[in-house]
């Protein structure tokens, strides 16, 4: 299961690959403003993890060994295999991305007709929407600490894991009954020989929602592994990731040299923030009421980020890219950007400050040309 999917659940539900005290039912209707508050930061939180790629490569590596170790290879197994690696290569930040994704797939293994497709899609969104208010807390909590840790450069503990288990799982019984609530009103519009293939294919969820039972026991009881979030071969997760290069301008871009987003910090775009971040981190060697306090910053400023965005995405996404820099579409992004290193700059104190500047002076009689 993808790690962040108790933040996107019911991609993950749907998929059954795997994941507060849940919060009482309440009416949708009163909760959807304090919702859509929690949506958008949940989103700013998400693009912390900046180039999806390496993540998305960890899913895609998963689902082929998850799926050949358990012999799933019937029709219905290899349709969710399927299901899962084209959902995992859209960041979950796209929530939307991944949604359509499912629905584009689910159409076309079914030869869903338009109102088939509108009864799926009616039936996603008010199971969606109920998960969302009734378990809001769960969700931004547990997607605040499996980025921060990500974004820190930490790797996951079992003691993290199995707080994450226990507290979840009202959340993922809740997501288990979505699923069939949702084949239940879709079953209802099928024809007879639809209906046969959503018999095999809740067959095969079945057997997956069996197994990642038996693993969140044990994950529960503190017996969590890496390769069961298929993390086994991550540099964060092992440890080498090294700590990163210093956040100055020798890694922040040149307006005038567009870089890969991938490499570099990119002041007009708050998805590489978190790189910068992390760096400050290591190069002040902050301690632990720091990192969260630059935590709190990052996450601040990349959710304000992202609602500029997505209130102007039309126009944002028409930019060509060498333009991105010094577009004046894109100055506020760039300011925030300006404040996320005034703030984090407050964070140091005195002497860590100095050991920063001792350790990336030239020694003295060093032969530096």
């Amino acid at each position: 299961m993808n790690r962040y999917s108790v933040c996107v659940l019911l991609s993950v539900v749907l998929l059954s690959t795997h994941g507060g005290t849940a919060a009482p039912p309440t009416d949708p209707d009163e909760q959807l403003p304090d919702l859509a508050r929690r949506f958008n930061e949940t989103q700013g939180i998400l693009r912390q993890l900046g180039d999806w790629e390496h993540e998305a490569e960890l899913g895609r590596n998963y689902f082929d060994r998850v799926w050949s170790e358990n012999g799933w290879d019937s029709d219905a197994d290899q349709f969710a295999r399927q299901v899962g690696q084209a959902v995992v290569e859209i960041p979950p930040w796209n929530l939307q991305g991944r949604l359509k994704r499912f629905g584009d797939l689910i159409q076309e293994r079914y030869q869903l007709d338009e109102s088939q497709r509108r009864v799926l899609a009616g039936a996603v969104q008010r199971e969606l929407i109920g998960l969302a208010v009734r378990h809001a807390g769960t969700i931004f909590q547990q997607t605040r600490e499996m980025v921060g840790a990500r974004v820190r450069g930490e790797p996951f503990t079992a003691e993290q894991i199995a707080k994450w288990t226990s507290d979840s799982e009202p959340l993922m019984a809740d997501g288990r009954r979505s699923v069939q609530h949702i084949a239940e009103r879709l079953g209802k519009a099928l024809t007879p020989d639809q209906q046969e293939l959503l018999a095999d294919d809740l067959k095969s969820f079945e057997k997956r929602k069996a197994f990642y039972n038996r693993l969140r026991a044990d994950w529960a009881d503190g017996r969590w592994k890496a390769e069961d979030w298929g993390l086994e071969n991550d540099p964060v997760q092992r440890g080498t990731t090294g700590g990163g290069t210093l956040p100055t301008s020798e890694n922040v871009s040149d307006p005038g040299q567009p870089d890969r987003p991938s490499t570099r910090v990119l002041p007009y775009d708050e998805t590489t923030w978190g790189r910068y971040a992390t760096d400050f981190i290591t190069r002040y060697g902050l301690d632990p009421s720091q990192k969260r306090a630059v935590q709190s910053i990052l996450t601040e400023l990349v959710a304000r980020a992202g609602e500029y965005r997505q209130a102007h995405r039309a126009e944002l996404d028409a930019i060509p890219l060498p333009e991105r820099a010094t577009h004046t579409s894109l100055a506020p992004i760039r300011t925030l950007f300006l404040e996320l290193k005034q703030r984090l700059g407050t964070v140091p104190t005195g002497a860590q400050r100095a050991a920063a500047e001792s350790a990336e002076r030239p020694e003295q009689g060093s032969d530096v040309r």
